[in-house]
């Protein structure tokens, strides 16, 4: 009996060795997870946030069909190459080129890498997204220029953005003059509107993948009917077919290079209501920002320019 007692002591202390053994174990391995966690976590570089915010369409719808007025509270940008401007321009303009906010390089559509930068030089020439800003062009003989313009302006967050054909301010005197320049406003931070932005991957996805009628997005080629067509064998890129629905880009202006609210009925008998999610597509991004400038003018809510058109989709070997 007394041998039996002794067993069950020796068998106790070995299970309570045991089981400190096994509680140790867990917890050595609890720390080295947390310590691992810990330190990859310091190593890793916080992720950047833009702040984003809806564009105000209500006023954009107004004020795109008023008639264009210049006065001391908006600023006059020309958009034209700066030989044109130099040679004539309406007094007080600011000469501005769409491409200035873009990468430098062979794919000129894709946006700057450093936009508060563009932002900081706004600010200098006294520029802000409280202005009223008009932007002027060639309107329809130009390739979309001041358009493009306007879609920068607003992805940045300005409020009240139009745009124009020089010709809509024919009577204007002109100057070939050098302006003074404004006067400096406080800095800024861009607010960017990031559905006026449609990325690679949005693009691939509604190109590969069948859609519901429900949630359809609508893939819109804005290039001339040679481009689509395939008659002009200059392009850079090959000559895909994604099944895009093809309307010129000049259809969404009239002659005066304004928003030509009479497209909203061939997009109706398409399908496309004012919430509907549209990506726009051209070359490099040029006509598609003009055009997606135009629709948001219009009231369409949800309209993304695809600022790496063909050339990034497609791109020759």
């Amino acid at each position: 009996m007394l041998e039996w007692i002794e067993h069950l002591k020796l068998n106790s202390r070995n299970f309570k060795s045991i089981c400190f053994l096994i509680l140790q174990r867990k917890f050595n391995s609890i720390i080295s997870v947390s310590c691992f966690i810990f330190f990859v976590g310091c190593a890793l570089q916080p992720t950047k946030v833009y702040e984003s915010q809806q564009v105000d369409v209500e006023g954009l719808i107004e004020a795109s069909q008023k008639p264009l007025v210049l006065n001391d509270q908006s600023i006059v940008i020309d958009a034209r190459n700066p030989f044109d401007y130099n040679l004539s321009h309406i007094p007080q303009a600011i000469s501005i080129q769409w491409h200035e906010f873009s990468r430098p390089g062979k794919h000129r559509g894709y946006l700057s890498d450093d936009l508060f930068k563009e932002a900081r030089r706004l600010a200098l020439k006294g520029i802000s997204p409280e202005t009223p800003i008009i932007v002027l062009g060639n309107g329809p003989k130009g390739s979309g220029e001041e358009g493009r313009l306007a879609w920068t302006l607003l992805y940045l967050g300005f409020k009240n953005v139009q745009f124009s054909a020089m010709n809509h301010f024919k009577i204007l005197p002109m100057t070939n003059k050098e302006n003074a320049p404004r006067p400096n406003v406080p800095v800024w931070k861009p607010h960017f509107i990031t559905s006026l932005l449609a990325n690679v991957d949005e693009v691939k996805k509604v190109v590969s993948q069948p859609q519901s009628l429900k949630e359809r997005v609508f893939l819109i080629d804005v290039r001339s009917e040679k481009e689509y067509f395939r008659r002009q064998a200059d392009l850079d890129y090959e000559y895909p077919d994604i099944n895009a629905i093809h309307i010129p880009w000049t259809q969404f202006i009239n002659k005066q290079g304004r928003p030509d609210f009479k497209i909203i009925e061939s997009l109706k008998d398409l399908g496309v209501l004012r919430h509907s999610r549209m990506i726009i597509i051209s070359n490099q991004g040029l006509r598609s920002g003009a055009v997606t400038a135009a629709l948001t003018s219009m009231g369409y809510t949800n309209v993304g320019n695809f600022t790496g058109g063909y050339q990034q989709l497609f791109p020759k070997e």
